[in-house]
């Protein structure tokens, strides 16, 4: 890059010789020194290296003469000296039709003392001294100066004309009698010719600022840092070697956006879970499940357990602590037994109590449902077992023994279970822990062909639950 920009200025530079007039004079606060001046020329090479359509640099190395000379009534004093200046301009240029531009520059100088003469002539007397003293010293030169200089004029093709102002910087001459700094001046004007056409225009057929010597792609308009080439996406990329054109990305991954493998919107570099959709919260991974159960921590009121959505995220209680959920536990207050549906077992003494309180319920005749006195008397004792535990529920069941007419078989088992149900509630049973059921005769334990086995089948079944 380098080598070619050296190149192309090499080969657009130009080389001028000048010349010209100019006033000189000393500018300082001291009276003495009003009213001088001093016609000099000057005469030197120019370069005009461009670097772009409309600037250009032009250093240049000339013989000037300056200083001044002063008259008085009774004296005349003239310090000439000459100078080597090298000024360093820059030169905007601006196109007036044809080959002719408008030229405007500025920029500082410096220059080195080579010679003059210093001469006083009062009366008939006439000092003059050649060989100035050099030095920071009273009425010594400096041999080194500087300063500020601008222009202003006309270039035509290979011919320019400008005006010229210079100022000095710094002190050249040290006087004995005053402390006011004497600084060099000049205004005048030039004329040069340039030596060689150079380069008449700057290349670049794409128009995008970008030199053709430079420019990878010169018949597309680019940008600087993709050298010259289109970049639609503006990443930076050039478009021959971006693989993503359209859209912004990076180098890395050849013009491409940085990937998003999961979709969620974090790309992967950032993303700690780049294979399943997340959220930024937790940099690209999904909100956490601690306790599997399918429902997020951020949803789960018990994130460490598993539960159901139901809940939300909290397992179905066991407010008996009997490892049998409340849902399926018919006893949810009351510690039981999976087998009997969470509820406690029942005492088996009990259990059988009832069961030979059942087989003695009788009644006055076949087709009654008025107890006897023995149901009555076994009855007392199921009822002392209700009310001892009053967790304890009741189902009683009455049978008929086959014949007869069903419709009737059905009245007498239900009327039977509930007269069972009606003395129980006598004896301070409550009616709500009992449920009657008549059968009829559709649940015969046996065949029923003699009056034994018809007498068993007339029966009243009493079971115990609790729940």
């Amino acid at each position: 890059m380098l080598l070619a920009m050296v190149c192309i200025l090499q080969a657009q530079t130009r080389v001028a010789i000048m010349g010209g007039v100019h006033s000189a004079s000393i500018k300082t606060d001291d009276a003495s020194y009003e009213n001088n001046s001093r016609t000099g020329i000057h005469a030197g090479f120019l370069l005009d290296v461009p670097f772009s359509s409309r600037f250009s640099f032009q250093p240049a190395a000339m013989y000037s003469q300056k200083g001044a000379k002063f008259e008085s009534p009774t004296l005349k004093t003239w310090q000439y000296v000459n100078y080597i200046d090298i000024p360093l301009n820059l030169v905007f240029k601006a196109p007036l039709g044809g080959n002719s531009k408008f030229l405007l520059g500025a920029g500082p100088y410096v220059a080195f003392l080579i010679g003059g003469k210093e001469k006083s002539q009062s009366g008939s007397i006439t000092t003059e001294v050649d060989n100035l003293p050099r030095g920071n010293g009273a009425g010594q030169y400096q041999g080194f100066n500087y300063g500020w200089n601008a222009l202003a004029g006309v270039e035509f093709g290979r011919v320019f004309i400008t005006a010229n102002y210079s100022h000095g910087l710094n002190e050249f001459y040290q006087t004995a009698t005053h402390q006011s700094p004497l600084k060099l001046q000049t205004i005048g004007g030039t004329i040069g010719i340039f030596l060689n056409r150079g380069v008449p225009k700057v290349k670049d057929r794409d128009k995008d600022g970008i030199l053709d010597a430079v420019d990878e792609c010169p018949d597309e308009a680019g940008t600087a840092l993709t050298k010259g080439c289109p970049d639609r996406d503006a990443d930076g990329i050039a478009d021959k070697n971006d693989q993503c054109p359209d859209v912004s990305g990076t180098a890395k991954y050849n013009g491409c956006p940085i990937p998003d493998t999961d979709k969620d919107g974090i790309n992967d570099e950032n993303d700690k879970c780049p294979t399943v959709a997340g959220i930024a919260k937790y940099n690209g991974c999904p909100i956490p499940d601690t306790d599997n159960d399918g429902i997020n921590d951020e949803e789960d009121k018990c994130p460490n357990v598993p539960g159901i959505a139901r809940l939300q995220g909290c397992p179905i209680p066991d407010s008996d602590n009997d490892g049998i959920n409340d849902e399926e536990d018919n006893c949810p207050s009351r510690p039981g037994t999976r087998e009997n549906n969470g509820c406690p077992e029942i005492n088996g003494k009990l259990i059988d109590r009832v069961n030979t309180s059942a087989r003695s319920i009788q009644f006055t005749s076949n087709n009654s449902a008025v107890l006897g006195a023995t149901a009555k008397k076994v009855l007392n004792d199921v009822a002392t077992i209700m009310k001892e535990d009053p967790d304890l529920k009741l189902s009683i069941d009455a049978h008929t023994s086959p014949g007869g007419k069903e419709e009737t078989n059905m009245k007498v088992s239900q009327a039977r279970a509930e007269a069972v149900k009606a003395y129980l509630e006598q004896q301070g049973v409550e009616a709500d822990r009992m449920q009657v059921q008549g059968f009829g005769s559709t649940q015969p334990i046996n065949s029923g062909t003699t009056a034994a086995d018809k007498a068993k089948n007339r029966r009243v079944e009493l079971k115990l639950s609790n729940h």
